[in-house]
């Protein structure tokens, strides 16, 4: 008969307790990615919200259009609002997360009238998986910088050679990103950009999800495997700086309680560089929160964004 020498039974404890630490750290991991695997499903579904606006009731020259986005084929919806003598120039409207070409939270009917007014036309479109366009997630950017870049191809199409951009938030962000390699756009205004999309999910994610932040390094994982959405390469900041010598205006409210102010000033110095902004280029409205700039102060807003499409967009 044979039995274990003592020094065996140690290392036979060893070899039980790593296996079991091995087991439990797998679980956890499948558990991570699963939890991590869920949250981007839920996260990334848009919460679809109707066109409420009618450009003919308001007795304006407009056209229901649709057009194709540079992505996946997804079909975006929207109007071509026609101004009496736009001289060929076009500002290209682009909304915010969980929105739609409307939006009555910031007031962008109103800026496409004002718009018209002063003779530019204006497209208004959904971007995917809102309003009426195809698609049921959004990526924060991502995927909808290429929305910007089918708006742009299309009035492109339709012979307007004098052409801007006016974003809000997430439609400010994707705005600086397709511009940055899109020279035919002229001028872009930017109201509520972030400047980084990782500081954001930093911020929100945990919020929004109710997880500790040690689950958005996963979450960033998942929605890159499961979607493609590249969260870490949406930066527009450095979108903002190539866009060479093409003016940007920056807008944004001082107190924004999503997007803090100071991405303002960072998005502003790399496309212009270090020092103190150019109030002709850099609009910080006291008083207003997130994408609140042009409801909190309409006429300096206007006057603003007017004028400085006028002066660039020719």
């Amino acid at each position: 008969m044979t039995s274990s020498s003592p020094a065996s039974k140690p290392r036979s404890r060893r070899g039980k307790l790593l296996r079991i630490l091995l087991i439990l750290a797998l679980l956890l991991g499948v558990v991570y990615i699963g939890i991590s695997a869920y949250m981007v499903d839920q996260l990334t579904l848009t919460t679809r919200r109707s066109v409420v606006n009618n450009p003919a009731a308001d007795g304006l020259n407009f056209e229901n259009i649709s057009f194709r986005s540079r992505r996946d084929d997804v079909t975006l919806r929207g109007w071509l609002l026609k101004a009496a003598a736009d001289q060929g120039r076009v500002v290209v409207m682009v909304h915010g997360y969980n929105s739609a070409r409307d939006d009555e939270n910031n007031g962008m009917y109103r800026v496409a009238q004002a718009l018209l007014a002063q003779n530019f036309s204006v497209l208004m479109f959904d971007l995917r998986g809102c309003g009426q366009s195809e698609g049921d997630r959004f990526s924060l950017a991502w995927f909808e910088q290429e929305d910007v870049r089918g708006a742009i191809a299309f009035v492109q199409s339709r012979g307007y050679r004098h052409i801007g951009l006016l974003g809000y938030s997430m439609g400010a962000a994707s705005s600086l990103l397709a511009a940055a390699d899109e020279p035919a756009v002229q001028a872009v205004v930017a109201d509520s950009a972030y400047a980084d999309l990782m500081d954001v999910l930093d911020r929100e994610v945990p919020r929004r999800s109710g997880l500790p932040g040690i689950f958005t390094p996963g979450i960033v994982l998942m929605a890159k495997l499961m979607y493609g959405i590249e969260a870490s390469a949406v930066k527009p900041a450095e979108a903002a700086a190539r866009l060479g010598a093409r003016p940007l205006l920056i807008i944004h409210g001082q107190d924004d309680g999503l997007i803090p102010f100071e991405s303002a000033a960072r998005i502003w110095n790399a496309r212009y560089g270090a020092g103190t902004p150019d109030p002709a280029t850099y609009m910080i409205v006291p008083g207003a929160d997130h994408t609140q700039s042009f409801k909190t102060d309409n006429a300096a807003y206007m006057q603003k964004v007017g004028g400085f499409f006028a002066e660039h967009l020719k």
